[in-house]
């Protein structure tokens, strides 16, 4: 399809795949912009009831209107092909980022914070992600988050058009009433939630086999490691997100946000001390190379070449939690010798 004009979009290059579309770049000719286009795969077109999910995503994710959550620009139909436009994000996955290795703290909560915002506009609008993992959310080369694929999207708590009783989900982001085919709600996206902040920290999954059905027992049976190997502000949250009863999550995403801007105004103040004490101990090293080289190239006369003459460094105290720092707040300087 490559190079192919579909209505008034010119289909540039192949972009991703996965089970139920195949999403393209594209040029909209009418308005100069670049898009992705999102089709059905040719399997899937003939079946009437999976038109209907695509579509369904389609309508869903074109009711919202965030920062966070991708743009849907039209839904048409030419030659048999139905398609989603939606506005193109330049950047990565979350996926492809945390391939890359654990991400820092600081970056953590100013991802999750995106995430959680325009998961909020989904909930008060009553849509359900229901898919929501890393590989569905897109970051911009300046960090914006954007939530994407909403081809699972539950509406105002009514049933999925696919048949009943059928497990829809990615296997190692699904909640446990998921798994048990069960009725969800907006705590089955607060449980994906939290394997993606784990994911995050961490680089790994929290809840793991060998395949499928291994993972989906495990997300039924284990507990989460303990201690969890994460850093400690953020086992709390992730606990209380990875709860296997839904009552016992965060009752709504507000709360959690709640709890997540606790923690970014934690490791903000935590940066400013840092920075402080970072900013004192250059402060002290300077003076006492400013006091060596007077010394050196300003010898005392009268002397008796051995006298020492004092100087006095104020005590530096460590009020970072950083242990890594500990070293530098013994730095007490006495004295130095004069040159003869």
């Amino acid at each position: 399809m490559q190079g192919q004009i579909i209505s008034h979009y010119k289909l540039l290059e192949c972009i991703g795949q996965g089970g139920m579309g195949i999403v393209y770049k594209a040029e909209d000719i009418r308005l100069k912009r670049p898009v992705a286009l999102k089709f059905l795969t040719p399997e899937l077109l003939q079946s009437e009831s999976e038109k209907r999910r695509f579509l369904q995503e389609a309508r869903a994710a074109a009711t919202l209107e965030h920062p966070n959550i991708c743009t849907v620009h039209e839904i048409d139909e030419v030659g048999g092909q139905v398609f989603i436009s939606l506005a193109y994000v330049e950047g990565e996955t979350l996926k492809d980022k945390i391939e890359k290795g654990p991400l820092p703290s600081e970056e953590v909560v100013d991802i999750a914070l995106q995430i959680a915002e325009g998961l909020r506009e989904a909930h008060e609008k009553g849509i359900v992600h229901r898919d929501l993992k890393s590989a569905n959310i897109m970051v911009t080369p300046r960090g914006q988050v954007k939530i994407m694929d909403f081809g699972l999207a539950q509406v105002d708590g009514k049933a999925t058009v696919t048949s009943e009783g059928k497990s829809l989900g990615t296997p190692a982001y699904m909640s446990p009433e998921q798994i048990r085919r069960e009725r969800v709600d907006h705590r089955s996206d607060i449980w994906s939630l939290g394997v993606v902040l784990y994911e995050m920290l961490t680089g790994a999954l929290p809840f793991q086999g060998a395949n499928e059905h291994e993972m989906m027992y495990a997300i039924l049976m284990d507990d989460l490691p303990q201690p969890l190997p994460v850093p400690p502000q953020w086992a709390p949250i992730i606990s209380r997100c990875l709860q296997k009863q839904a009552e016992k999550r965060y009752p709504s995403v507000e709360a959690l946000l709640d709890d997540l801007q606790k923690l970014k105004k934690i490791q903000e103040r935590k940066f400013e001390k840092r920075t402080r004490f970072f900013l004192a101990t250059i402060a002290i090293i300077l003076g006492v190379i400013l006091a060596t080289l007077f010394l050196l190239f300003h010898p005392f006369r009268g002397g008796t070449g051995t006298e020492r003459i004092p100087v006095v460094v104020a005590d530096v105290t460590n009020e970072t939690d950083e242990a890594a720092l500990n070293s530098l707040s013994g730095m007490l300087i006495t004295a130095l010798e004069p040159s003869r």
